[in-house]
């Protein structure tokens, strides 16, 4: 809200500065109900500037406020659908956790091996797991370091 004020503000200022550099000058302003005869720019700026002012001050109290409901809005929908979830996970039980974890595979690496272990899902085809690379595969910066030059 601060930066929308500045820049009214700067805007209000560049208008009154275009007033103040023709003060001199006088026009004739017609307006719905009569006549302004001699009006000074000075004046005519200020009254511009105060209504940019107010109409943007007012634009951003209306973007703030629905910004707000917006926010309120979106608070209540996932506070909504927390509470299914948090109900859809009751309705399911304990059990259905515990059967994820046992379904995970476990893969412990060969004895005396330090190659990689990468687990292949069972729809791919694959046999299961599998060792990649060997003592003199190229590993880059792995955790052994070196590059392949058996550093």
């Amino acid at each position: 809200m601060r930066s929308v004020v500045l820049g009214l503000v700067i805007v209000a200022i560049v208008i009154l500065a275009v007033g103040l550099a023709s003060a001199g000058a006088r026009v004739d302003v017609d307006y719905l109900v009569g006549t302004w005869h001699q009006a000074s720019l000075p004046a005519l700026s200020a009254i511009v500037a105060g209504l940019v002012l107010i109409c943007g001050l007012a634009a951003a109290v209306a973007a703030r406020l629905s910004e707000a409901a917006d926010g309120r809005a979106l608070r209540d929908e996932l506070e909504r659908t927390y509470v299914r979830l948090r109900q859809a996970e009751s309705a399911a039980g304990p059990a259905a956790a515990v059967d994820d974890a046992r379904d995970a595979p476990l893969v412990t690496p060969p004895a005396g091996s330090d190659s990689p272990i990468v687990v292949a899902p069972a729809a791919s085809g694959s046999l299961g797991p599998r060792s990649v690379g060997g003592d003199d595969a190229d590993v880059g910066d792995g955790p052994r370091g070196g590059g392949g030059d058996g550093s």
